[in-house]
């Protein structure tokens, strides 16, 4: 089964303000999502159902 990511207007507009090298990882982090969603942690209690995805570049966490 194929799976598409989609970004908001608004969620494009923060990754086009992000720093150039920034902009290619998280490109890249987005295309291992499409290719496989459940790689993520799946979320518990009020959160059931939905999933995060954590990486860390030059000492900074960023979850998706």
């Amino acid at each position: 089964m194929a799976y598409r990511v989609e970004l908001s207007q608004r969620v494009a507009k923060a990754i086009k303000k992000l720093d150039k090298s920034l902009q290619k990882i998280l490109t890249g982090k987005l295309q291992e999502i499409q290719k496989n969603p459940y790689a993520a942690y799946q979320l518990t209690g009020d959160f059931k159902g939905l999933w995060s995805f954590h990486f860390s570049q030059k000492g900074t966490e960023y979850r998706i």
